[in-house]
């Protein structure tokens, strides 16, 4: 387990670059626009969603996938150095709370995300919605 790192000026700074990638990445998702999701993901997450775009069910598959992601986020670094950065993402999609760990990396000096490990959890988290949930 990788401990938080110290607050020195540049792993900050760094933190602070990947976390404004990873807000990026989401709002490029909310607004479904799959081509500036590849322009901030690596090359071997860009060629996995490439992959998948050639698939007849594409558009449905994109729709859902882009509707499993919190609309906003909260993250709390775990690492970050210069080159990869770590965060905890915390987020609601429907009323439920999601966790994620992201892995960013820079590549070319521009923070890119690679990887993403969801988990969901059980636990209710106030909408401000009165519907009832199904």
């Amino acid at each position: 387990m990788l401990m938080p790192t110290s607050a020195t000026p540049r792993t900050a700074k760094s933190a602070n670059e990947a976390a404004a990638a990873y807000a990026a990445f989401l709002a490029a998702i909310a607004a479904r626009d799959f081509e500036r999701i590849c322009e901030l993901a690596t090359d071997r997450l860009r060629t996995s969603l490439r992959g998948i775009r050639t698939c007849a069910e594409f558009p449905a598959l994109f729709g859902m996938w882009c509707e499993s992601y919190p609309k906003v986020a909260t993250s709390a670094p775990v690492h970050c150095d210069d080159s990869i950065a770590i965060f905890d993402i915390e987020g609601n999609v429907d009323g439920t709370r999601v966790r994620a760990r992201v892995l960013l990396q820079r590549v070319d000096g521009r923070w890119r995300i690679d990887k993403e490990q969801f988990r969901a959890s059980r636990e209710p988290v106030e909408t401000g919605r009165n519907e009832p949930r199904m």
